[in-house]
């Protein structure tokens, strides 16, 4: 299996392009409920008897980070810079002769020695273990088509870090990790031509050496976003009907509910039914629903905010927005009210 990590950020940079480079990255992750990224922002919806508007909480106030300057995407920094993000608490001091730019989706760094043909990459983690990130880095690496990095040896321990090393014929790369008891770290790699293996192997631990790693804390959209949701239900309706003329027609519902509970759990209710008629009393109807309970959380992944809800069966994603006083999953209204 090949590590998605370690694809995503090695494809930013191109093995012998020195210098500076930054080139945009997103993730996306899919939903059960794909069909609602379909849907407008248009309210096509049957609205339930309640108010029309989602009133948005005050803003919560700002938690205290962690030393070391907040990383901004597209930002060059080099050269001993100190820097963090406290959405992941982490902060660490980078190397000399060495650059990181902040990708658009905010949770990955390309990086890069300045002096040295290289590539490489820092990763953020939030809710890992090192077991799950030991198993993804056992792995061989893909960098390229047709290239891949194996690992060599057994990881090495080191205070407060791990390391390993990965080659191929032509090209040597170290990775390193660092995960604290909050269940957040830093993944990183850099390399390049073997020729110059030390002097990626020096980078990568000087990087690992000032890492500090502190309680993640909550952005400012996830604590918003969780004071709006906790104790609310968010309904979506949606009613189609026809007629022929001559007595006939067609009537079709969809009707979603989704109760977010105060405790962090929440319950799911979905239900289609149709019915078709014809002016001879003749006709046809149906439908089909289900029910689910799990936990839900907020959480900010890059830039965008997700409501996530997981149970025994499967889980569910949405991406959350505010707009006019309405709130939208996957782009698609859903009515906010009190659970009764």
């Amino acid at each position: 299996m090949r590590s998605a990590a370690l694809l995503i950020a090695l494809c930013l940079v191109c093995v012998g392009c020195g210098g500076d480079a930054a080139s945009n990255s997103a993730s996306s992750s899919g939903s059960r409920d794909s069909d609602s990224d379909k849907s407008s922002k248009n309210d096509d919806t049957k609205k339930p008897d309640e108010p029309g508007t989602d009133e948005k909480p005050p803003e919560p106030e700002k938690l205290p980070g962690l030393s070391g300057e907040e990383l901004q995407i597209g930002k060059v920094y080099k050269n001993g810079e100190a820097v963090k993000m406290s959405m992941y608490g982490v902060s660490f001091k980078l190397p000399a002769d060495c650059g990181v730019v902040m990708q658009k989706d905010a949770t990955a760094m390309t990086l890069q020695s300045t002096t040295k043909q290289s590539l490489g990459f820092v990763f953020f983690k939030r809710e890992v273990n090192e077991a799950e990130v030991e198993a993804e880095l056992r792995q061989p690496q893909e960098i390229d088509d047709g290239v891949i990095l194996k690992l060599q040896g057994d990881f090495e321990r080191k205070s407060g870090y791990t390391l390993a090393k990965y080659a191929d014929n032509t090209y040597v790369g170290y990775a390193g990790f660092h995960i604290g008891p909050e269940k957040n770290g830093i993944l990183f790699f850099l390399g390049g031509y073997k020729a110059d293996e030390a002097h990626f192997k020096e980078k990568v631990e000087a990087l690992a050496d000032s890492i500090g790693i502190g309680k993640p804390l909550q952005s400012q959209s996830e604590q918003e976003w969780k004071a709006m949701l906790a104790g609310n239900m968010l309904t979506y309706l949606k009613s189609y009907s026809s007629t022929d003329g001559v007595g006939g027609g067609v009537y079709s519902s969809t009707n979603i509910e989704i109760r977010l509970y105060p405790d962090g759990t929440y319950r799911y209710h979905g239900s289609d039914s149709f019915s078709v008629g014809t002016g001879s009393g003749a006709g046809a109807s149906g439908g089909n629903g289900g029910d689910e309970t799990g936990t839900w959380k907020v959480e900010q992944i890059g830039t965008v905010t997700y409501l996530k809800c997981n149970s025994k069966g499967g889980s569910r994603q949405y991406k959350l927005e505010y707009a006019d006083k309405k709130t939208y999953l996957n782009g698609t209204r859903y009515f906010r009210t009190p659970i009764e």
